[in-house]
């Protein structure tokens, strides 16, 4: 397990957290040299970018898992795997940004299959609305799986490994939950 966690046993992890908690540059130090130029090398190579945005991509990431462990929202697990996500998560997100025009972009554009369909409706208030009724109604569950995957945007690998269930399952889990929404949203519309 120690090799998934940056080398660390979990009482050297708790120990880490306690040291960031109080502002210890060294084990800031330690995140850095176990995760950084790893990480970057390897969304760098394997999703074939320039140098410039893997460094920031990754530096973005770091700060972001050293917020979520002073959190105490990262736990001792997968921490190696977690970081690689989430670098990969910030790569995409400039990148969709700057797809949008939302920011300035320096990098290659990626390929993309170009698929001709109709443009999807605008929601507008009253549909989020709804759809935020339709997920109160659910149980805690399902409510907890729906924000991880949709809203915070959690590999839904991570999440099956945090409930200690396989993938199928917690596939199926999110396709029932789902169904409840959509059967909610149904019947409040046909009303």
């Amino acid at each position: 397990m120690k090799n998934k966690n940056l080398g660390l046993s979990e009482d050297e992890f708790n120990k880490m957290v306690e040291g960031l908690r109080n502002g210890s540059n060294e084990y800031f130090e330690y995140l850095f040299r176990e995760l950084f130029i790893k990480t970057y090398e390897k969304i760098k190579s394997t999703m074939n970018i320039p140098e410039g945005d893997a460094k920031d991509a990754t530096v973005e990431a770091l700060y972001d898992l050293r917020k979520k462990i002073i959190n105490g929202t990262v736990k001792y697990g997968n921490i190696n795997y977690l970081f690689n996500m989430m670098a990969r998560r910030k790569f995409m997100s400039k990148y969709k940004k700057a797809k949008k025009g939302e920011i300035f972009w320096e990098g290659p554009y990626i390929e993309e299959e170009v698929i001709d369909e109709e443009e999807p409706k605008e929601w507008e208030e009253e549909d989020f609305l709804k759809l935020e009724m339709a997920i109160d109604k659910l149980d805690e569950k399902c409510k907890d799986l729906l924000n991880n995957i949709f809203y915070k945007h959690i590999d839904t690998v991570l999440i099956a490994r945090w409930l200690g269930i396989n993938l199928p399952t917690l596939r199926k889990r999110k396709q029932r939950c789902l169904d409840k929404v959509r059967q909610y949203l149904q019947s409040n519309i046909s009303q």
